[in-house]
């Protein structure tokens, strides 16, 4: 390939469409923060980077991307224990389809490092930040771990990812609730992944929805 070619395939991807799609892989993730062009910090974590490609994944061309995240924990915010949770989960459900259950249960579990035992524990330390950004950077290190692994791998498994708007319709992401991505090893017929009725109105009030070719499939 030219340097030409290999450049233009290396360019940034449109995003991946709204919608659920299959043969799509865990292809990145970024340590640490991310700032603004004017150096501020952005207040996300856990970004993580998905890639769609078309025909045999072997061969490489990359048709769409997203970097997802997750919105920082702020322990002034009555849902911060909510985020939190909800955030561990969804960072399950993606090393679940790489990892058993006996391993994730191994590398995963940041609390083994804490002296955090039971949920009443747990619920206690959102009244001292420090403690629950302590605990927050051990579930990002123990994530950004596995994922390093398998990526070093070069695991072959591929995935269907499910990406829907904002409510407002004006951002497309993953769904900031409940399992967005699964094993293409799962029968279709066993799929957890849907589009929602609000989700489809999210996909209606958007304002700048990508033009795409990728076929969107929202019964699966």
């Amino acid at each position: 390939m030219s340097l030409l070619n290999s450049l233009l395939a290396d360019a940034k991807k449109p995003e991946i469409p709204f919608g659920i799609h299959g043969n799509c892989k865990l292809t990145g993730f970024h340590r640490g923060e991310k700032h603004k062009n004017d150096g501020t910090v952005i207040k996300l974590n856990g970004f993580t980077t998905f890639s769609l490609y078309k025909g045999d994944p072997k061969k490489k061309k990359v048709t769409h991307q997203k970097e997802i995240s997750w919105f920082n924990i702020d322990t002034t915010n009555d849902k911060a224990y909510d985020n939190f949770v909800t955030q561990m989960q969804q960072m399950e459900g993606i090393l679940s389809c790489y990892y058993t259950k006996e391993e994730i249960s191994k590398d995963f579990d940041f609390f083994r490092s804490s002296d955090i035992d039971t949920v009443e524990e747990f619920e206690e330390i959102f009244s001292t930040p420090k403690e629950v950004q302590k605990v927050h950077a051990q579930m990002l290190d123990n994530y950004f771990d596995m994922i390093e692994a398998l990526l070093e791998d070069g695991s072959d498994e591929t995935l269907r990812i499910k990406m829907v708007y904002s409510f407002n319709g004006r951002n497309l992401q993953a769904p900031r609730y409940g399992v967005f991505v699964e094993s293409e090893n799962v029968a279709i017929e066993d799929t957890t992944l849907m589009i929602t009725d609000r989700e489809k109105k999210g996909k209606e009030q958007s304002t700048a929805a990508p033009k795409s070719k990728t076929p969107i499939n929202t019964n699966i």
